[in-house]
């Protein structure tokens, strides 16, 4: 067992169900496909030899489709709550309460983090309790921690464009030391996704560029 587990936050992506604000202009198969390509190119990262982890998948779905979409190199651990807050706090806490001194939660919708990017985060924890990757929405696109903290995410709204700041705000009451990666894109909306594209942060993430390629929103090679 590793000292760190790196979590997938993920739902097995059905149409009409998966990345709904990217219908318009996709089709909601095409949406599906986006989130099966963005799920795939988070998952090859979280494996990274660079990377030195556990490797989990916090699901909703039929899992057998989940554990076909990750592999094998993944375990599966069902996410439980009503609300997204609710979920995240009880990932950390199962993962927590299994051993790990290490818990980062990473979005299973945002490709543009690449390895370099999550190699950070796990050095960084060598020197906070808390480490926060921000999303240009207000958001995060992960959450690293050390401690096991569930007022981190309890009772945030995470449709919001202050989740980041709310989340920081927390970690100031609970005087916990945290550190801030640099801003990358969410990818809720095909405007982002192409803003994402143009800045070079989805260079590394070859299933999303076949799936834009393939719908003509990418340049062929």
């Amino acid at each position: 067992m590793n000292e760190t587990a790196v979590a997938l936050i993920a739902k097995v992506p059905e149409p009409g169900k998966a990345k709904t604000r990217f219908s318009p202009p996709c089709t909601p198969h095409e949406a599906a496909d986006f989130a099966r390509a963005f799920l795939l190119d988070c998952a090859a990262v979280v494996t990274s030899a660079s990377v030195d982890c556990d490797a989990w998948c916090a699901y909703l779905g039929e899992p057998d489709a989940m554990q076909t979409l990750v592999g094998n190199d993944f375990r599966l651990l069902e996410q439980r709550g009503n609300n997204l807050d609710d979920r995240l706090a009880h990932v950390a806490d199962d993962l927590f309460a299994m051993g790990y001194e290490r818990v980062v939660l990473l979005g299973a919708d945002c490709p543009t983090v690449d390895v370099p990017y999550l190699v950070s985060a796990l050095e960084l924890l060598d020197d906070n309790d808390v480490v926060l990757g921000p999303a240009n929405d207000g958001g995060y696109v992960l959450l690293a921690q050390r401690v096991c903290e569930p007022s981190l995410y309890a009772g945030i709204q995470m449709s919001t464009s202050s989740v980041a700041e709310e989340t920081i705000e927390r970690a100031d009451a609970l005087d916990l030391r945290y550190e801030l990666l640099h801003t990358l894109h969410d990818l809720d909306t095909v405007d982002e996704l192409l803003d994402a594209f143009s800045d070079g942060q989805l260079d590394h993430a070859t299933n999303t560029l076949n799936v834009m390629r393939n719908m003509n929103l990418a340049p062929t090679q």
